[in-house]
């Protein structure tokens, strides 16, 4: 049965990413508001993504054998949350590099710093945070909780985007 799960769960995934990648494109594209088109939807999925994901690691249907189906079905449905929020402010992010950054080299230079150092946290948390549970005598939910601190991070390109009224006038002038 958890083997059908995981395939089920990866599928949702895939069918997931096909259809919405495009919608929060085109979103993100479209959306014009006083404060750009890209910090908009950065600021709506902050406070859904730091939510959900907490709610990833807190299933709440206890932890016995008759629970693991509601559990599961619960961090599923918060995974979704989570990682709709997250690609859409990553969407929005990338979508702002042509305002952040004022040539081509820029905006190629800091995908690939953002691509190196996703490369080094991705072998950080793979091979580090399992010993460090370890020596710790850790549990994966009591880590992830500590870490939520960290989603502030992702609020970052809020203040640098360079686009809206005031960046408007600007130019203007």
């Amino acid at each position: 049965n958890e083997q059908y799960m995981i395939g089920i769960v990866m599928a949702a995934d895939n069918l997931f990413a096909v259809i919405m990648l495009p919608l929060f494109g085109a979103l993100s594209d479209k959306t014009k508001t006083k404060w750009g088109r890209r910090r908009p939807p950065i600021l709506v999925c902050f406070i859904p993504m730091c939510l959900s994901y907490i709610m990833c690691w807190n299933p709440i249907f206890g932890e016995a054998e008759s629970a693991r189906l509601a559990n599961t079905i619960w961090i599923v449905c918060w995974a979704l949350v989570f990682f709709a929020t997250y690609t859409m402010s990553l969407i929005a992010y990338y979508g702002s590099l042509s305002t952040v950054c004022s040539t081509d080299n820029q905006r190629l230079r800091v995908s690939s710093f953002k691509s190196f150092f996703d490369t080094i946290s991705y072998c950080l948390v793979y091979a580090l945070v399992p010993l460090v549970l370890e020596g710790l005598n850790m549990h994966i939910d009591k880590f992830a909780m500590l870490l939520v601190p960290l989603m502030i991070t992702m609020l970052i390109p809020v203040f640098m985007i360079k686009e809206g009224e005031r960046f408007e006038k600007k130019a203007l002038e």
